[in-house]
């Protein structure tokens, strides 16, 4: 079954490259854009195997794509950009990944409630847990939080 992502990359292929593609960016496309070539490389490989593409190779196709507006077809465009959308969404980094990768808000709720955290720090069952759900090196310490931003301490003391 075609998820989201697949079938819209599909569905650029019928466009393009398919029996009623116009295949107009074959030739227009081949100097400016990186994208259209590979596309019609891996179509051409496809009809020519008569294998399915990997999602691996749609999602590379994608990325090749800068949506630059060079393409003369809107349609394309926009399913290259729900396409980059649904692929995003579709392979959401870990969790552990997206609370780690944003240090501000980390800091924010580790300063809101460090009164609660850095106690909980100091207990090592608790560290031990936090580490391996957050996939985080045993041997990394966490850090303590302060107890103000640094916009409250320096506000303090001019």
């Amino acid at each position: 079954m075609a998820t989201g992502f697949t079938s819209l990359v599909l569905e650029m292929f019928k466009k393009c490259a398919g029996r009623s593609g116009c295949e107009v960016c074959r030739e227009h496309m081949e100097e400016d854009c990186l994208f259209f070539p590979e596309m019609y490389r891996l179509h051409d490989l496809s009809q020519e195997t008569g294998t399915p593409l990997a999602d691996m190779d749609l999602a590379s196709l994608v990325d090749l794509c800068t949506l630059c507006g060079l393409c003369p077809c809107q349609d394309i465009r926009m399913l290259v950009l729900k396409a980059k959308a649904a692929w995003a969404e579709e392979n959401l980094p870990p969790l552990s990944t997206r609370l780690l990768s944003d240090a501000r808000q980390a800091g924010r709720w580790g300063t809101a409630f460090s009164t609660v955290l850095n106690p909980l720090n100091r207990l090592k069952p608790v560290t031990t847990m936090v580490k391996k759900t957050l996939d985080i090196h045993p041997e990394r310490s966490l850090p303590a939080f302060p107890e103000e931003s640094f916009f409250v301490w320096a506000k303090k003391r001019d």
